[in-house]
């Protein structure tokens, strides 16, 4: 996980040199929300340039130290490949928002929903990819009261989990070629999905273990 977090060290440092070439160029108020028309209806400074590098520099302190104190530690640590895959998948999402605030700050034009969508999409199919590989902890994956009491159960849901997960990446690109508002409807009914299937399903398999009650 150490390369992954000086990767994640070197992309902050390239978004904040970025961000301070840009930052003369710049309008004094700049986009930083989009509506699922994919229409800016959100403005701020043009310091919210730096916004993205900022999160990045958070999200991998975060995620860097989390494993540290997980009474799971070593399950965790056997999760190594899958963390690091979830810090870079999202270092990498807010390297295209970072972009795309960029762009539209610049009035390039830019069709956020054609980009942001299946970005999304890929980081959810990357994360089902490696779901069944998460060891039981307390930080990181599908975390309900029946995973985090049973290893069996922890392990079926997330190799469930993993599917539905990759599936509704699928909706997420898929969501970038329809029109609004069934761009947004579809892939966040998928998530809807995921949280309830698995929910359930845990709770089921959980029963069936020979010390469920």
């Amino acid at each position: 996980m150490k390369k992954v977090i000086w990767l994640s060290i070197i992309i902050v440092v390239i978004e904040v040199i970025a961000a301070l070439i840009l930052l003369p160029l710049l309008p004094e108020q700049i986009p930083i929300h989009w509506n699922i028309h994919g229409a800016v209806d959100g403005y701020g400074g043009k310091w919210f340039i730096f916004l993205s590098p900022l999160m990045t520099a958070a999200f991998t302190g975060l995620l860097a130290i989390l494993p540290r104190i997980d009474p799971k530690r070593r399950n965790a640590e056997r999760s190594a490949a899958a963390y690091s895959a979830l810090i870079l998948m999202l270092n990498l999402l807010f390297v295209v928002m970072f972009i795309i605030t960029a762009l539209a700050s610049l009035d390039i034009p830019v069709s956020v929903n054609h980009i942001l969508l299946p970005a999304i999409g890929i980081l959810f199919i990357g994360l089902g990819n490696y779901m069944p590989k998460i060891k039981q902890n307390y930080f990181f994956g599908i975390r309900l009261p029946w995973t985090l009491a049973n290893e069996t159960v922890w392990t079926k849901t997330h190799r469930l989990g993993g599917w539905l997960f990759m599936l509704d990446g699928f909706l997420f690109v898929i969501a970038a070629l329809v029109p609004p508002p069934l761009n947004f409807i579809l892939p966040m009914a998928g998530v809807v999905l995921i949280l309830v299937v698995t929910t359930v399903y845990s709770y089921i398999i959980f029963r069936k273990q020979p010390d469920g009650d």
